[in-house]
Parts: structure tokens; sequence; C-alpha cells
């Protein structure tokens, strides 16, 4: 049927730090204010923070999409991953003045989606508070950054429950398998073709990319409801079995994809990650505060009252790009603390 990948994890193009720093010479990448002397700068801040294994094993997509992106460079396009490269390396130089820092960057900033939205965070935070330490012992748990404001200690634990990378992995499935029907519909001239419905479950992470396409050959094609189990001796990541339920109906031919992502909701999440470190709190006199990292906007009211009779405090924030949109950061019973910290940190950040 000449099936064929039409979406693929993206790889690093290079080998090393010295065959990125090469090709920035050889095509002169630079920006209108950002010459190709202070890009390679640039490169040579965010490789003082970087794994070892930065180009041997998989790094967050964004990062790798940003390098990949050098080759592709014309002196006359103006390309933002200049601006993107920079404002990293900016941030990492601007962290790095707080010498407890190096416990963060230890973690691997650029190696998943959560470490990269802590080190955003702890930026932001180091730049207005006095931040005194980053992935503090703190049992029975991790503070992620720990702030020292009129005397007094300040835990911030850093959540980021946006859906991204679940619904691309959502998206991934309803994708491969639309592919792979609309394929065999277009040659048989086919007016419909089966496809994804509805989806309950998000599959684990370590899902090859042919996994749906070969799912799709092996199915009856017709409307149907499958479920799909992943267990964890299949060696796809996930600690527990993860069973999806897919829900297959006939779609027009019409050449239109249909990703579904209405399953998703992040007001659930941010409970669920509120509830399990509010749960693990024992010393109520501490000040406890969760940032929960979204791209949605939640009502004062709503929070307050959501951790009202509870240990631990919250503050939400919407992040576009680089620019933070917070909520009004939520203390429990220390209402002094409380409008010091909103007076401290802006309502609005752009790095």
């Amino acid at each position: 049927m000449g099936l064929r990948i039409i979406k693929d994890t993206p790889s690093m193009k290079y080998g090393s730090w010295e065959e990125v720093v090469a090709d920035i010479k050889a095509r002169k990448v630079n920006h209108p204010d950002i010459t190709t002397g202070k890009l390679i700068n640039d490169i040579e801040t965010i490789e003082g923070v970087s794994h070892k294994t930065f180009f041997s094993k998989p790094q967050l997509v964004y990062i790798s999409n940003l390098f990949n992106q050098i080759e592709y460079f014309k002196p006359k396009g103006r390309f933002s991953f200049v601006e993107d490269l920079h404002i990293i390396s900016c941030l990492i130089t601007r962290l790095k003045q707080n010498p407890a820092s190096y416990k963060l960057f230890n973690k691997g900033i650029f190696t998943n989606f959560g470490f990269f939205t802590q080190f955003l965070v702890s930026t932001w935070l180091n730049k207005y508070l006095n931040v005194i330490d980053f992935e503090f012992e703190n049992k029975p748990f991790y503070t992620d950054v720990l702030v020292n404001e009129n005397g007094q200690d300040i835990n911030f634990h850093i959540k980021d429950i946006r859906e991204e990378e679940r619904e691309e992995r959502l998206s991934d499935l309803c994708l491969y398998i639309d592919h792979y029907f609309t394929e065999k519909a277009r040659q048989g001239s086919a007016i419909r073709h089966l496809a994804v419905t509805k989806v309950d479950g998000v599959p684990p992470k370590g899902v090859p990319t042919n996994y749906w396409l070969d799912f799709a050959s092996k199915i009856e094609e017709k409307p149907q409801k499958v479920e799909v189990t992943f267990d964890p001796k299949d060696g796809y990541g996930n600690s527990e079995k993860v069973t999806v339920r897919i829900q297959l109906g006939f779609r027009p031919s019409n050449g239109m994809f249909v990703s579904l992502t209405s399953s998703f909701n992040t007001s659930l999440r941010l409970m669920a990650e509120y509830e399990k470190i509010d749960n693990l709190i024992t010393n109520n006199n501490e000040n406890n505060v969760l940032i929960g990292v979204t791209d949605d906007s939640y009502p004062n009211k709503s929070l307050r009252t959501l951790i009202e009779r509870r240990k631990l405090g919250i503050m939400t924030l919407e992040v576009f790009d680089y620019e933070f949109i917070r909520s009004k950061c939520f203390f429990i019973k220390n209402n002094t603390l409380e409008g010091y910290i909103n007076i401290r940190i802006p309502k609005v950040m752009e790095f």
C-alpha cells in the first residue's frame, strides 16, 4: 500500500558542539541584533550546562529543533531560533549567578519538558526573590526552589500540568490510524474511511511511531470499539498498566484530519498535583506553594477556595513562549507574606 511515516520524533542533526559551531561559522548565522560571534558565545554557554550525552541521547524536542534549524539558515532570512538560543543563553548566565543553581543544571534542563519548565520558572523566581537553594531536600519531598523573604522560608514546588506532550501521543494515535485508512480509501476511490471518533486513555511515552500503522493494518474495517493494553513488561516506559479504549467509525474521505484532544482537563491535573503534595506535608507551620504551569487561567476565587483547610498554597502561571502571566499567589493563613510576595513578583513577566 506504500505506507510512509508522515510524522516522526525529531532527532539532533549534529553530532558534536564542534559541528554546531563550524556550521554556524560556515553559514554566517546571525540576526539583526545578534552577531555570529555572539551566537557562538551563546552556544558555548548552553554547552556549559548540558549533559555529556547531549548528542547521543534524545533531548527535549524543542531544543533539538532550535539546533536543527541552523542548517536551513539563509543570509536573507530572519530565523527566530537565533533569538531563542540567545534568550536561553542569557537565562543560563543569569541563573548561574546563584551558587546553588548547579543542582538544577545537574538534572539536565534540556532532557525533558518538565525540567526545562522548571529551569524557566526558577530563573523567574531567582530574578525577583531571595532564592537560597534549588532542589532542596525537604523530606518527605524535594523543594524545587527555596526562598527566604522577610525572615521566612517559602518552599516552591513547580509542576508543569500542560497537556502538550500527552496531546501529542493521543494525536499520533489518531493520525496514524487515520492515515492508514485514508490511504486505503484513496487507492480504492472510496468516499469514506474508518477513523478514530473517541479515545479513552493516553498511550505511554515509548510507543514507536510505526505502532499505530501496524495496529490499523490488523483490524477489520468496520465501526467498532477496541481496547489496547500496554503492560510494563512490554517496555514502553510505563510503570503501571495502561489501557486505551478506541472508538472507530466512518468519516467522509475529504482529506481532513481530526485530532481528538477534548478528553483533557487541566483542572483535574492541577487538582491531582495539588493533592499529591498537600498529602505529603507534615509541618503546618511551613510555607509551601505549588506553582502550576498551565495554558489556562483559573479564577482567583476558585484558587482561594481550593486551598481552604489545606496545607499547601497555590499560584498558577500561564506560559506563552517566554512570557508568564501569573495568578495571585495564595498562602495558607499568612496574609502578610501573601501580600508581600504578590507585590515583589510582577503579574506579567517577559524574558
